[in-house]
């Protein structure tokens, strides 16, 4: 499957990108006829229309602001609405597809009957490079991440666009559960795979078994609105989802307590613990600010 696919398109948000960027999004974007490329870094910007010139099919946006998640994927869900595609293909910078992958993908996505009320489709991830399977299923999930998930554009006027108050993190499991309070259903793609990074792995020994196991570390920042972020969206959808909300609540303390453990931060890290609740308390959404 080397044709471009006329009826996807794809987008993906920058920020502050590192050297595989440019690797990543070159691992999936000679497939789609339109691909959105937004940069939400504020600094040491680099020159995106001189990287991506010779590469009629992306289009890429650059201001030099932050405006979270969002606000840039509606962006992009505007565009590709307004230019008529079927599905658009949601993306993070460090995220990449082998070739194998990305064709088993899109041929699963095109199985897929117009009539059915499947917002979004997402993927399995993986940390290294491995092959899709030979059987590929669709399971329906309660939600699916950002990275590496068609978003069914006749969906939006059903649903409506993603949330841009919470800036970045629970944008997607927000919409994956509004979703289902709609009527509508998230899939995932079983037997598909896409090479995702989630936050710094450092191995760590136990404090309960003393034995070595990998651990995701965040910067306080970003624990600030995971905190904040899930339990805005564990009020909303509570109710809804109950099942789903006790496992996530030990998700959550399991993420408090590996960064409280070994990250380096120790100190910002329950500050931002603390301010998150806070301003949840206070019903403060939007960006972070001092």
């Amino acid at each position: 499957m080397q044709e471009i696919t006329n009826n996807l398109a794809c987008t993906v948000i920058l920020y502050n990108p590192g050297n595989s960027f440019l690797k990543n999004i070159l691992s999936y974007s000679y497939l789609f006829k339109k691909v959105f490329i937004i940069d939400n870094s504020e600094t040491n910007l680099k020159d995106l229309k001189k990287v991506f010139k010779s590469f009629s099919n992306i289009e890429t946006f650059q201001d030099g602001v932050n405006k979270g998640i969002g606000e840039r994927l509606n962006f992009a869900i505007s565009q590709t609405i307004d230019n008529g595609y079927d599905w658009l293909l949601t993306m993070d910078q460090d995220s990449r597809f082998t070739q194998q992958n990305l064709e088993a993908y899109i041929k699963t996505i095109a199985t897929i009957e117009k009539s059915k009320k499947i917002s979004q489709v997402g993927i399995e991830y993986f940390y290294e490079e491995k092959q899709p399977e030979k059987n590929i299923i669709l399971r329906e999930t309660t939600h699916v991440i950002t990275s590496g998930t068609f978003i069914n554009l006749r969906a939006i006027s059903v649903i409506g666009l993603l949330r841009e108050d919470l800036f970045i993190d629970e944008v997607d499991t927000e919409f994956s559960y509004r979703t289902i309070e709609k009527g509508w259903k998230n899939f995932v793609c079983i037997g598909v795979y896409i090479i995702h990074n989630l936050g710094e792995k450092v191995t760590a020994y136990s404090f309960k078994n003393l034995q070595k196991s990998g651990r995701t570390l965040h910067a306080p920042i970003r624990i600030y609105y995971i905190t904040r972020n899930y339990l805005f969206v564990k009020k909303m959808y509570k109710k809804l989802l109950p099942s789903t909300f006790k496992q996530r609540d030990k998700t959550l303390l399991n993420t408090f307590k590996n960064n409280l453990f070994y990250n380096k931060e120790k100190i910002k890290i329950l500050k931002m613990i603390i301010r998150g609740y806070v301003d949840f308390k206070k019903d403060k959404l939007g960006k972070f600010v001092e």
